[in-house]
């Protein structure tokens, strides 16, 4: 089985789509066996369609859901994460696909995995240096359990170095130079002092604003 076939297929429909997707606020997520349409209103997060498995298909559910013939379901817990998570998607892809952590790092996918890997990242995307990020997103202020995760994420990275290699390509990326750049997003607190993190991890911190929009520092 074609182990990208659905990063190129979710790609190939938000481009086609892109104007139609920015205004209704949607988008194309790519799974190991599907894709989803998902909203990006930090207000909706995590609606969606999902297991969409063919392009006929994904055509014809967007031409529904923007003709209001058929409405997005929930999924999940509706938490600061996941808004966070939404309203971060939905600024990329506004931006074309640049994050909103500078016009440096380019958005490839959200909830990533592998083939044959329980290990999940929030985000993923590369910079210009073609770096691989990898994101974790908290709504608490966990040092160590961040620090931990950030750990596993890098071994999962360099573990799947020839899937993420490929899949980079498809993100019309110069590819992957083999290093990892590791970023946490968490709450801001009243000093916003950046706290020392092992492993060269970049530190950001939100707040969060009405309608559930987010400001990063």
């Amino acid at each position: 089985m074609d182990a990208y076939r659905f990063h190129r297929l979710a790609r190939t429909l938000n481009d086609r789509h892109f104007k139609d997707l920015v205004f209704n606020r949607l988008v194309f997520t790519a799974a190991e066996k599907s894709i989803s349409l998902l909203s990006t209103n930090p207000m909706t997060p995590q609606q969606g369609i999902r297991r969409i498995g063919t392009e006929n298909g994904a055509e014809r559910i967007l031409k529904q859901v923007l003709q209001g013939k058929r409405a997005l379901k929930a999924s999940g817990r509706n938490t600061e994460k996941r808004q966070l998570q939404t309203w971060i998607i939905r600024e990329s892809f506004q931006g074309a696909y640049k994050t909103p952590f500078g016009t440096d790092i380019t958005f490839l996918g959200a909830d990533v995995t592998v083939p044959r890997s329980r290990i999940c990242a929030d985000l993923v995307g590369v910079d210009s240096q073609n770096r691989l990020v990898l994101f974790e997103l908290s709504d608490k202020r966990q040092k160590n359990r961040l620090q931990r995760r950030m750990a596993t994420l890098t071994k999962w990275a360099e573990d799947n170095m020839e899937y993420f290699t490929n899949w980079l390509l498809l993100g019309h990326t110069n590819g992957w130079n083999k290093k990892v750049r590791r970023i946490v997003v968490w709450p801001a607190r009243r000093n916003d002092k950046k706290e020392k993190w092992d492993n060269e991890i970049e530190e950001y911190t939100y707040e969060k604003r009405p309608q559930n929009e987010f400001l990063i520092r």
